[in-house]
């Protein structure tokens, strides 16, 4: 009884979770196809708007047309040139002007006035005053309010006027095409303004053909942000705070917005090529959406029944299996979540990974890898690790040690140097585990984890140089010197003599504290580079600190031949230090103790070179003091 029961309870529950599945499939598959109808449906509204708009550029084209035409009159053309030029009155020529003209104008449909300017932006001919109202033809060109409208004070004038533009009134707007007028020189002397009265133009706007009768014309300037409401050959001017114009102000330079605030209005934005203004169409959501939103209601239905209908039929078919498909799909689903998470983690850390058999054959890298050492399409050349290792590293020795261990141990860690394709030598930090068989327990693969310690070496290294040398002269400094004398004692041959030479620097503390210390450790840059020029190679200079510094020469006969060259270092320090366009004299005094003559003990050396050089600061006659001298002196 109860075991039925609970039979009857997971079986229902097994179809209830298979109808929901395949609820969830079904949306899965038809929202898709929403979208897709939706955005097969915008794109076909974008593309009726762009022929609209296109059309509407032609009747735009046609008015500028007019307008280059009216120009070109040759005869009327040249009686301004010569007014222009000052062959000619005012008054002469408007009265030949202004019957042509006027003439002319008459036969073209739809003009309401026209405007000839001259070179000063007067008026020369115009239509009949008292058509359209207009004092001051400065009134249809708001954008250039306060900019002289004359052609001799601003040649550039006919650029800001646009060949094509629109001049609102209070209810309606006006069609204004320009024409520049020019000589023989092609310098702008006048320009023709022609108002054409809008209705052809404005019906071809309100027809727009494959929109839905509650479509929404807007005409908007991305230049000043203005936009204009066209219904029914009226326009209305759109308030700062509407709610349209934020969203245009708030999407600059878009061709598709959606939605507007609480509007349930998608926009199309298309921008007119003749005339600087955009021709913004906005559509209701739910209006431009009918078809689709019927055709999911549809197929969700549809889906609904047949899998309902399918949960039926199958339920005495599925009944001894559910449990097994269950646990099973529990189980599949289980297995495939942790491969794409392993997978994921291949190919997404950023640690470097490569897979390959126990001969170091590459089988598998992830994209770390490839940015670390080597691209894809070069992996394919090198097939072998160990073919991307420098040959220290890739010695076989050093390999097959690595192979005992990891053969011992399961994994190996240590560092191997590798080498890029461009070159350069990378340190990696490098662990290396097994992979067996799970019957011969052979190790069938390795895994190599890489970690790039370029910039741990780096630093390792600069740490070692700053304990070395000093920072400013990049001689080395008194520790490493103290080091060297050291060495040089113990290794001294038969025969030979080392020569400590303590340097010290004359008049360098008032140039520091007058010049300041960025000047003085200019100076002693260049100190260094001088005494490092005037030594052998195998001879050692060291800074101590400050402006003192420590010269250490090797060989024989150096109670001659190290005078000699102290003479020499004084001499290239004398020569005047060019700094920031100044030239500053010093001198130096050095003291001289040579070992073993003199002694054998670091201390004691330095002490009695230390000695001798101030002796030689005192000595008038030699910048040059021996240990010698001052055992004499003393």
């Amino acid at each position: 009884m109860y075991l039925q029961f609970y039979q009857q309870r997971i079986l229902l529950t097994s179809i209830l979770i298979m109808l929901f599945t395949a609820i969830v499939v079904g949306l899965s598959v038809a929202l898709p196809l929403f979208q897709s109808a939706q955005q097969g449906i915008d794109k076909a509204t974008r593309i009726s708007v762009q022929a609209h708009t296109n059309s509407l550029d032609h009747l735009l084209q046609g008015y500028h047309n007019i307008a280059e035409q009216f120009t070109s009159r040759t005869e009327i053309r040249k009686r301004l040139v010569a007014y222009s030029q000052g062959d000619l009155s005012l008054q002469a020529v408007v009265e030949f002007s202004q019957p042509r003209l006027a003439d002319a104008a008459r036969k073209i449909p739809s003009l309401a006035a026209f405007y000839r300017l001259g070179p000063e932006g007067e008026i020369i001919t115009r239509s009949h005053e008292g058509e359209l109202g207009f004092d001051s033809v400065s009134e249809l060109f708001p954008d250039i309010e306060g900019a002289s409208l004359s052609f001799r004070q601003n040649p550039n004038l006919h650029k800001q006027l646009a060949p094509i533009g629109f001049y609102f009134t209070d209810t309606s707007l006006l069609i204004v095409a320009t024409a520049p007028i020019r000589d023989p020189q092609k310098q702008v002397v006048g320009m023709d303004v022609l108002i054409f009265a809008p209705d052809q133009w404005l019906d071809r706007l309100q027809s727009p053909e494959h929109l839905h009768p509650s479509t929404r014309l807007y005409l908007y300037n991305p230049q000043n942000h203005q936009a204009w409401s066209i219904r029914n050959h009226q326009a209305q001017p759109l308030e700062s705070g509407d709610s349209l114009l934020t969203t245009l102000k708030q999407h600059p330079n878009q061709s598709y917005l959606t939605p507007i605030d609480q509007q349930e209005h998608t926009l199309f934005q298309s921008p007119l090529e003749q005339a600087p203004w955009d021709l913004i169409v906005a559509l209701p959501q739910s209006t431009l959406y009918h078809k689709a939103y019927d055709d999911l209601l549809w197929a969700l239905v549809s889906i609904a029944l047949m899998m309902l209908i399918g949960g039926i039929l199958t339920h005495q078919a599925i009944q001894p299996l559910i449990k097994r498909l269950s646990r099973q799909a529990e189980e599949i689903q289980a297995s495939e979540k942790a491969l794409r998470q392993a997978a994921s983690v291949f190919d997404n850390t950023k640690e470097a990974i490569a897979i390959t058999d126990a001969d170091f054959r590459l089988s598998k890298v992830n994209h770390a890898f490839e940015q670390l050492l080597a691209s894809s399409d070069e992996l394919a050349r090198y097939r072998s690790l160990t073919r991307l290792m420098t040959t220290e590293s890739a010695d076989p020795d050093h390999l097959r040690s690595i192979l005992e261990q990891v053969e011992a141990r399961d994994h190996w860690q240590g560092e191997i140097w590798y080498q890029t394709p461009s070159g350069e030598k990378l340190p990696a930090l490098q662990t290396i585990s097994a992979v067996r068989d799970k019957q011969t327990k052979q190790i069938e693969q390795l895994i190599h984890i890489f970690n790039d310690i370029s910039q741990h070496k780096a630093k390792e290294n600069h740490m070692k140089h700053l304990a070395h040398f000093d920072s400013l002269t990049q001689l080395p400094n008194r520790a490493s010197t103290m080091q060297e004398l050291e060495r040089r004692l113990a290794s001294l041959k038969k025969g030979e003599s080392l020569a400590v030479l303590f340097l010290d620097l004359d008049r360098f503390k008032p140039i520091n504290d007058t010049y300041g210390h960025e000047c003085g450790d200019e100076i002693l840059r260049d100190v260094a580079k001088r005494l490092n020029n005037h030594v052998r190679p195998e001879d050692w200079v060291g800074r101590l600190g400050g402006d003192e510094f420590l010269i250490l020469l090797t060989g024989t006969d150096m109670a001659r031949n190290a005078r000699t060259i102290a003479l020499k270092l004084i001499e290239s320090l004398e020569v005047p230090f060019s700094t920031k366009e100044r030239h500053l004299s010093l001198s130096a005094s050095i003291g001289i103790a040579l070992a073993p003559q003199n002694g054998n003990q670091v201390r004691a050396l330095l002490k009695l070179a230390d000695q001798a050089m101030y002796q030689a600061k005192s000595n008038q006659n030699s910048p040059v003091g021996l240990v010698d001298d001052l055992q004499t002196s003393g």
